[in-house]
């Protein structure tokens, strides 16, 4: 993955030069997936991605604000030819980034390592009269149902959840409603106001709740 500070090093012109990268690196005419974390930099950074994969002759299918793990599935389900995230984990809030995916929704050093040797080649695959097409597609449903597939309950549940305004916002109170866990939320907004990192000190808030409520546990992400 690529990680380092907003606007000083990652820039909309460097994503759109990496858009083009890793477009050269896709067969044109195929599609890719592509998603973001809720900083407030992603979505501008995550266009200008896309604007580069576009020029190269490749499709776009836009998931908005993703969980790594609901990327991951729509690569896979959607059968595209890799995918992107754009976002900085729990980096400080003035970082931003991006890590590719292969077919399949995986990970991989070695597309990285292969995407920058386009990236510093230059030598990007620019299709004049055919651009690819841009798509936002919803499959947030389809990943609950996923992920909740894998669940049994044995016994009810009563859980905080602490989404820290990041990409768990978008799912978590369909997600564990699905399962059939009680849950009580905070922090669900699609914006982050701080370093998205479960640190003890940002857990405050949580661990009222679960004091509060008599709950059975907490989660924070």
């Amino acid at each position: 993955c690529i990680r380092d500070r907003y606007e000083s090093e990652i820039t909309p012109e460097l994503m759109m030069e990496l858009g083009k990268a890793f477009g050269t690196h896709i067969k044109s005419g195929s599609e890719i997936v592509v998603g973001r974390d809720t900083r407030f930099s992603s979505q501008l950074l995550e266009l200008a991605f896309c604007s580069g994969v576009l020029l190269t002759g490749v499709d776009v299918i836009d998931l908005g604000v993703s969980p790594i793990g609901m990327l991951s599935l729509g690569i896979s389900r959607l059968k595209t030819r890799g995918g992107a995230l754009i976002g900085a984990s729990h980096n400080p809030l003035e970082f931003n980034g991006i890590k590719f995916f292969s077919e399949g929704g995986l990970y991989s050093t070695k597309l990285n390592e292969k995407i920058k040797r386009i990236f510093k080649s230059r030598k990007f695959r620019i299709e004049r009269k055919k651009v690819g097409k841009f798509e936002v597609r919803d499959i947030k449903k389809k990943y609950i149902e996923f992920v909740a597939s894998k669940v049994k309950i044995e016994r009810k549940l009563r859980v905080g959840i602490d989404c820290m305004n990041g990409s768990t916002s978008v799912i978590a109170s369909d997600l564990f409603k699905e399962i059939g866990i009680e849950t009580f939320l905070l922090h669900t907004k699609t914006r982050l106001l701080s370093t998205p990192e479960p640190l003890p000190e940002k857990v405050r808030s949580l661990r009222v709740l679960i004091r509060k409520r008599k709950l059975d546990l907490g989660f924070a992400f």
